[in-house]
Formats: structure tokens, sequence, C-alpha cells
């Protein structure tokens, strides 16, 4: 989950964050009865970072 996050949030947060003059903490919590795979978490990801982008902006 920290690799999906990392590789999406220079695309996905930086821009609005930085153009608004915003500090964002974040916190991310996973919990499931089984592992996702890496494509289904980094859509997951992207889903959840355009949907804060959203709220921000």
């Amino acid at each position: 989950m920290r690799e999906c996050y990392r590789l999406q949030k220079n695309t996905a947060l930086a821009p609005v964050a930085s153009g608004n003059s915003l500090n964002l903490l974040l916190a991310l919590q996973y919990v499931a009865n089984e592992e996702l795979s890496f494509q289904v978490m980094f859509s997951k990801m992207k889903i959840a970072l355009a949907k804060i982008v959203d709220e921000i902006s």
C-alpha cells in the first residue's frame, strides 16, 4: 500500500496541495481478510486520491 501511494502522490496530490498552499497530513488504513494484488491496490489508491483531490480543490 505504501508503494501504491508513493508512486501516485506526486502526480495526484502534490500539484493540488502546492497550488492551494496546503500541507496535508494523510493516514490510510488497509483492512481486509485477504491480500489484494498490486494492480487492484494501485487502482483503488488512484480512486482514493482522486476523491481527496476533489474535496480539497
